[in-house]
């Protein structure tokens, strides 16, 4: 995978203050997968994660994550089902290297 060739659900601003409004992307269709990228507003990546209910899991974020606040876009990507969205994600963190996802990154050689 060199690239996000994929289709695009949404790809737009979001409120990180408005919690309702994530509901205006709705769910991945049924056997799919969602792979998200957000940013801030200098157009940094921040995070990558999968989901099928992007209403659900930044409600998580939003009352869990420190690093939520500064969200400002987002980038929502339809996967054929869980093992592509996994090979996607996976490819973002490793050659994006989004600043707040834990998991996966690459080890840097000190």
């Amino acid at each position: 995978m060199s690239n996000l060739d994929l289709p695009v659900v949404y790809d737009g601003a979001i409120d990180p203050s408005d919690r309702q409004s994530y509901k205006a992307i709705g769910a991945s269709p049924a056997g799919t997968e969602f792979v998200y990228l957000l940013s801030n507003s200098t157009g940094g990546l921040l995070y990558v994660g999968i989901t099928w209910n992007p209403f659900v899991r930044w409600t998580y974020h939003a009352t869990k994550k420190p690093w939520w606040p500064e969200v400002s876009h987002a980038r929502v990507l339809q996967c054929d089902d869980d093992r592509h969205a996994r090979r996607v994600e996976t490819w973002v963190i490793h050659n994006l290297v989004p600043a707040h996802n834990i998991h996966q990154k690459r080890r840097v050689a000190a």
